[in-house]
């Protein structure tokens, strides 16, 4: 459930290496039952992220018409509604160009 509150970790943050050729695929568990995730771009580049359960993956590919994406703007930082993180999710990163690391932290709130 999504609470409105300031952000609160409830997981280890993964650090994932985007690319513009092929999704870069990591599995995310949280500490806790969550199901909001903190996605940090520290990058000039923008990334695209999809969060999906472990058991029926997805790859995120660049919108093209339509896609899986969540466009994450170069240097922000974005909170997400996705699957519940403590049965394992899948969460993957692409990139337009250039290789941007993007970090992903699960948690609740705004």
């Amino acid at each position: 459930m999504a609470n409105n509150i300031a952000f609160q970790p409830m997981g280890k943050t993964v650090r994932i290496v985007a690319n513009s050729s092929t999704a870069n695929n990591v599995n995310l568990n949280a500490d806790s039952p969550s199901n909001q995730y903190r996605i940090a771009n520290h990058s000039g580049l923008p990334v695209y992220v999809w969060i999906s359960p472990s058991s029926s993956p997805v790859n995120v590919s660049a919108p093209v018409g339509s896609s899986y994406s969540i466009p994450v703007p170069s240097n922000t930082v974005s909170i997400i509604t996705g699957p519940q993180a403590l049965s394992n999710v899948q969460v993957s990163v692409i990139s337009e160009s250039g290789t941007p690391d993007v970090y992903v932290t699960p948690g609740e709130g705004l």
